[in-house]
């Protein structure tokens, strides 16, 4: 089998991001009235807000202030933890032979938006769908030729 595309899972494979996600999160639920250890949000990190916040926060209250609290979280991130982000040892070589071997490679994030830089309300890339949609195109991909290379799918993820 001629391998012809893999899909990276940026968060917690390319770069080391989880616990500095994990933290944005604590910091912003702290901000809106809500004391979650660090532990127990660490579980979530992998999933998108819209599955993150109801783990914490009732539903009347991911309905009213959802989105101003996904927004401050990205703030937060974006000033506080985003400089400490790191790539992992040899992971961008990695992508680097990848591609120069001919093979396509996609990037793939739920948090791609703290990424790419782009204006509010724009989407920052083509490929930033729901990371769920985009693990099942490349579920399908899989099937002709593709590899997919996910900590959700090697059971390192833990959600509860």
């Amino acid at each position: 089998m001629l391998l012809k595309a893999v899909l990276f899972d940026v968060d917690g494979n390319v770069v080391d991001s989880n616990d500095c996600h994990a933290h944005a999160w604590a910091d912003v639920f702290r901000e809106f009235g809500h004391e979650i250890a660090f532990a127990e949000v660490r579980a979530q990190i992998g999933k998108g807000a819209d599955q993150l916040m109801p783990v914490f926060l009732g539903p009347e209250e991911v309905e009213r202030r959802g989105e101003e609290i996904a927004h401050r979280r990205g703030e937060i991130f974006r000033e506080i933890y985003l400089p400490r982000v790191k790539a992992f040892p040899r992971a961008l070589d990695l992508v680097r032979k990848v591609d120069a071997a001919g093979i396509r490679v996609a990037l793939a994030s739920a948090s791609i938006s703290e990424y790419i830089p782009h204006r509010p309300g724009q989407r920052p890339c083509d490929l930033c769908q729901p990371f769920n949609t985009a693990l099942i195109l490349a579920a399908s991909a899989s099937r002709s030729n593709g590899l997919v290379i996910t900590s959700a799918l090697s059971g390192r993820a833990t959600w509860a």
